[in-house]
């Protein structure tokens, strides 16, 4: 879904006059031959978790029709929210500090998993949710249906049902 996100931002971001592309700090970061991949993913983390970089990086760089379009804009909004979420740790415990001071371990020694959902459906969901919303459609959680009904019919986990609801497009 990143890969998808970014590549709906290099859309809007295009310029056919090349010297004016080149300007931009998306073209200007992921055309730099010298910059490491490391280099790469700390410039996207910088411009994608903050709001107000992602602003100033990104969408003031919008060719006029998509800088133009506040559907657009909302919907690249909440699928920066959805893909690059601000953290919010309390740590009046501790025990979330501890934890990953520790190797990931909590106060019982047992590891603490990042990710219950490593294919990333819950968040494919939630972002196909957006896309509709702003195209006013509801292709992607169909499609999200049909491929949930198939799954069920194989006998496999069956998660990709999908149900419109007010949350969204979910299991």
């Amino acid at each position: 879904m990143e890969s998808f996100f970014t590549v709906i931002i290099w859309i809007a971001t295009l310029d056919y006059d090349e010297a004016v592309f080149l300007t931009k700090p998306l073209a200007r970061t992921m055309l730099d031959r010298n910059l490491t991949s490391m280099g790469i993913a700390c410039t996207k983390e910088n411009w994608f978790h903050f709001p107000k970089r992602f602003y100033k990086s990104i969408i003031k760089h919008f060719s006029q029709p998509y800088r133009e379009d506040e559907g657009f804009l909302h919907c690249l909004f909440k699928l920066r929210e959805i893909l690059y979420p601000v953290e919010k740790c309390d740590y009046s415990d501790l025990s979330d500090l501890k934890a990953r001071m520790h190797g990931g371990l909590d106060k019982n020694g047992n590891r603490v998993t990042e990710d219950a959902d490593p294919m990333k459906e819950g968040l494919f969901r939630q972002c196909m949710k957006e896309i509709d919303d702003y195209l006013g459609e509801t292709n992607g959680c169909d499609e999200m249906k049909e491929i949930g009904r198939r799954r069920a019919a194989e006998g496999t986990d069956g998660r990709g049902a999908c149900e419109r609801r007010s949350s969204g497009c979910a299991t």
